[in-house]
């Protein structure tokens, strides 16, 4: 039994955590605030040079960081990463997996309705955003379970969350996103004898790039005020989540989807991310 005055620890001392789409938004965010908590990371993604700019951010913080350019839907890179990793650091404590966009085959994200949505485009929209989820957890559960336990952070969307108001014209991305919820559940209970947790962050509308334009701040803007806290999120933000999830002041946490979306959907204004179809 745990003392009830033990000491709350949520630093990650020594400990590794891989991270995929590291380089920029969300997972720049979640990256750097491992890094704070002192986790050393392996960072993945298509981007060599966004990899190598978080690279520098986390030494700046004191942690070692191992690049590894990598196409998370393949599972030979997704071999290579966790080969990498283990060399490097001989241990993996923490995943997270946080790759994934709307579009596939390296589009951003775009609403479509079905009958202008191609085969392609529909098996590369499962594939980055849930295939290289199950992908990813299989490859690393092994080394987890041989050094006693880990923690499996997943990314999810609001688009897969809110099962009673799906966002149109986004069935691939939203259904994927639903599935990344429903597998997060699963492997919780799965590995609950081997002490691996998981969990799931579904984020609300974040800002993820820096506007260029007055007009690109505006629409920041107007998109913000409809979520009760009054603005949009920053990736930042994403970050403390992250590493209470998967420290050990959240040991008796698994299985959770946690939402992070201002009130929006606690508020019932703009739980899809969009404007009230009623004027408030």
């Amino acid at each position: 039994m745990i003392p009830l005055t033990q000491p709350i620890d949520f630093t990650l001392n020594g400990r590794v955590a891989i991270v995929t789409g590291a380089g920029s938004g969300i997972g720049r965010g979640i990256a750097l605030g491992l890094a704070h908590a002192g986790a050393n990371l392996v960072v993945a993604g298509r981007t060599a040079e966004t990899l190598e700019a978080v690279g520098n951010e986390v030494g700046k913080i004191g942690r070692k960081l191992l690049a590894v350019p990598a196409d998370v839907t393949d599972s030979g890179d997704i071999e290579v990463v966790v080969r990498r990793a283990l060399e490097t650091f001989g241990r993996i404590d923490i995943l997270v997996n946080n790759a994934g966009g709307g579009g596939g085959l390296g589009q951003k994200f775009r609403r479509a309705p079905l009958l202008d949505t191609s085969e392609a485009e529909m098996l590369a929209t499962f594939a980055l955003n849930f295939n290289s989820v199950v992908l990813l957890s299989r490859a690393v559960v092994p080394a987890m379970q041989a050094q006693g336990g880990g923690s499996i952070v997943n990314v999810a969307s609001m688009a897969g969350r809110d099962h009673d108001h799906p966002m149109p014209g986004s069935g691939m991305y939203g259904a994927a996103k639903a599935a990344v919820i429903l597998f997060t559940k699963s492997l919780a209970i799965t590995l609950a004898d081997d002490n691996i947790r998981a969990h799931c962050i579904v984020p609300g509308y974040f800002l993820e790039y820096d506007p260029t334009t007055d007009e690109e701040w505006q629409q920041l803007r107007d998109r913000g005020r409809f979520t009760p806290v009054g603005r949009i999120g920053y990736a930042s933000e994403v970050g403390p989540l992250a590493v209470f999830l998967a420290s050990d002041a959240a040991s008796y946490m698994t299985g959770q989807v946690v939402c992070m979306d201002g009130g929006g959907l606690a508020g019932g204004i703009a739980p899809i991310q969009l404007a009230p179809t009623v004027p408030l």
